[in-house]
């Protein structure tokens, strides 16, 4: 992943560089003890770096993966939150766009920078 990442920099909208909420995932791929949360985040980032090798404009693979998560979180009982949740959240903390705009919408807060 850190290869594709670095490959892909200049590929993002407007030569941005790769999101906040990428790179964090990157880095609990890279950081995380344990083995679940490792998966996850390297499992989410390569949903986003095949977003962007493609061209798209926004994450939408990872976004709607996302949403999905998380409104089947909603349903689940409650109970200790797998490591795909919390990862999850953490990105739509990062991205109030992934709850707010349907697949398809036009902008997110995903390729905020800043």
């Amino acid at each position: 992943n850190r290869v594709f990442l670095r490959l892909l920099a200049p590929r993002g909208p407007a030569g941005s560089a790769v999101p906040p909420a990428a790179q964090a995932l990157h880095l609990s791929s890279l950081s995380a003890e344990d083995g679940a949360t490792q998966a996850t985040a390297t499992f989410l980032v390569s949903l986003y770096i095949k977003d962007v090798w493609l061209g798209a404009q926004r994450p939408d693979t990872l976004l709607t993966h996302i949403q999905m998560v998380l409104d089947a979180a909603e349903d689940a009982q409650a109970g200790d939150e797998e490591a795909v949740v919390r990862l999850c959240k953490d990105i739509s903390a990062q991205c109030p766009a992934v709850d707010a705009q349907p697949a398809g919408a036009s902008s997110s807060g995903f390729w905020d920078s800043g």
